[in-house]
């Protein structure tokens, strides 16, 4: 799991602190910018709340990663995976894969998000799913996780089509506008958190 500070020292000084009790390990980013490109929680749950408003909305119980995940589901997160890895190139970050990041929290060892889906003891254990397709696996993950990526992406000139598709969707399924509430990133603050010394 990413930290950062605004100065590099702090970062190592809270590092210290926090792993006395935090169960799992920290690693130490470039900035703040960095640390939230790493949250799997955009990529995790809108697109497969969306994908499934169906079965949410009939509360049915279903596991939500190994039965609601298909392969042409898991095409979708792909690309949206691949458009927060551009937004962290144009900002010369190497972000590795989605499925890599989940590999690295859980120590498991999947190669494909379809497979980290299907086959990921740890997220099948029991029948899960959102109660409602205003969840919090949509009310907070769209606007503080797919918002702040796609208007960053503004910010660089890139049009990111799959998260501006969940952020329009989810925004109209729930009467919420979501782009509007959401954590945008100015300028200002591209400027700011960038690069933290």
């Amino acid at each position: 799991m990413g930290i950062a500070s605004f100065n590099e020292s702090i970062a190592f000084e809270i590092n210290d602190i926090i792993k006395s009790f935090f169960p799992s390990k920290l690693e130490i980013m470039s900035s703040f910018i960095e640390a939230g490109l790493y949250d799997p929680c955009g990529i995790t749950h809108p697109a497969n709340v969306v994908f499934n408003a169906g079965r949410i909305g009939n509360q049915q119980e279903f596991y939500f990663y190994k039965e609601g995940i298909t392969k042409e589901t898991a095409q979708f997160l792909d690309v949206l995976d691949n458009e927060r890895i551009l937004i962290g190139q144009k900002l010369g970050l190497n972000l590795p894969p989605f499925y890599e990041v989940m590999n690295s929290y859980y120590d498991l060892s999947f190669t494909s998000i379809y497979d980290f889906y299907k086959l990921s003891p740890i997220h099948n254990k029991k029948t899960f799913c959102p109660d409602s397709i205003s969840h919090r696996y949509v009310s907070e993950d769209v606007p503080y996780s797919l918002v702040p990526w796609y208007s960053l992406g503004e910010r660089l000139g890139y049009q990111a089509t799959s998260m501006k598709n969940i952020i329009e969707i989810t925004s109209t399924m729930n009467k919420t506008k979501y782009y509007e509430k959401g954590r945008i990133i100015t300028d200002l603050q591209l400027k700011e958190f960038h690069s933290c010394g």
